[in-house]
């Protein structure tokens, strides 16, 4: 009896064994499957995460797509610029009847694509014909810089009535409102007065001449800008800073010495310029 309870509580003994080896089996088991477990956790994370940088890249390039088809369009809604005709000489037969119109802009800021709030005009005409010449103020759709009034020596400046809230130019030296008219408005009339100045003289070719590089590609920009251009009748355009070599004020006083004209007034500078022309046609004169 006690060697079969012996044997017993062996057996019993082994199988408790057998039952702690498969208990820990199990547990092992518990623990692996629990590491797997957790290791697929951080896999899911780890996807989120990546998932999540991808839906921002994602949407970065949407924003970006978005801001470049904004500004394409808003591109495309701006105005063309019209630069000056690449510069070469005019040539015509000799017998060839050509007008010269002399003119000046002033500018509301100092580049080609800017506004103008002032134009002067005078053509080569003898001065007993009509309305030879022609001085338009016109009213920006902005403000005139206040560096041009500044520095360069311009006394015209935007300004506003503090009741009503009207922009209007304002003479700061002479201290009055000038009378103006809306851009378009203005230019049309400028293209007019130069179809009747071609008609009147019965010329062939009509140049337009200033004094700088900038005013023509300037003055082809606003016309392009209200639809007028096409109707311009002229045929070139010309720069008399290398005929003149020197500053508008600077030769008309060496050549007619004594006599004074208003700078940055654009009729006064188109007429000085005319006479400077005409006084360097003239044999003899003196260089300037």
């Amino acid at each position: 009896m006690s060697e079969t309870a012996s044997q017993g509580s062996r057996s019993g003994s082994g199988r408790g064994g057998g039952r702690s080896r498969n208990n820990r089996k199990r547990s092992a088991g518990g623990k692996a499957q629990g590491g797997s477990s957790e290791s697929g956790q951080k896999a899911s994370q780890n996807q989120n995460k990546s998932d999540d940088h991808s839906s921002k890249d994602q949407r970065k390039k949407q924003q970006q797509n978005d801001k470049s088809n904004a500004k394409g369009k808003d591109e495309s809604n701006q105005k063309d610029v019209i630069y000056a005709p690449v510069s070469k000489p005019l040539t015509w037969p000799a017998d060839s009847k050509v007008l010269v119109i002399s003119y000046d802009l002033e500018n509301a800021y100092g580049s080609e694509l800017s506004e103008i709030y002032q134009i002067g005009l005078l053509s080569s005409l003898d001065d007993s014909v009509e309305n030879n010449r022609l001085l338009v103020n016109i009213l920006p759709q902005g403000v005139i810089h206040w560096g041009v009034t500044k520095y360069a020596g311009t006394h015209i400046k935007t300004e506003f009535d503090r009741t009503t809230n009207e922009k209007f130019l304002w003479h700061v030296k002479k201290k009055e409102k000038l009378s103006t008219i809306e851009p378009r408005e203005g230019f049309k009339r400028i293209v007019d007065w130069i179809a009747a100045q071609k008609e009147a003289s019965g010329c062939e070719k009509v140049v337009m001449m200033a004094h700088g590089n900038m005013d023509a590609p300037c003055f082809l920009n606003n016309l392009h800008y209200y639809g007028l251009l096409d109707q311009l009748q002229v045929d070139g355009f010309g720069d008399s800073v290398p005929y003149i070599r020197n500053r508008l004020a600077a030769a008309f006083e060496r050549l007619y010495p004594g006599q004074r004209f208003e700078a940055h007034n654009a009729l006064a500078d188109a007429d000085a310029l005319l006479k400077i022309l005409c006084k360097k046609q003239s044999p003899g004169t003196a260089t300037t």
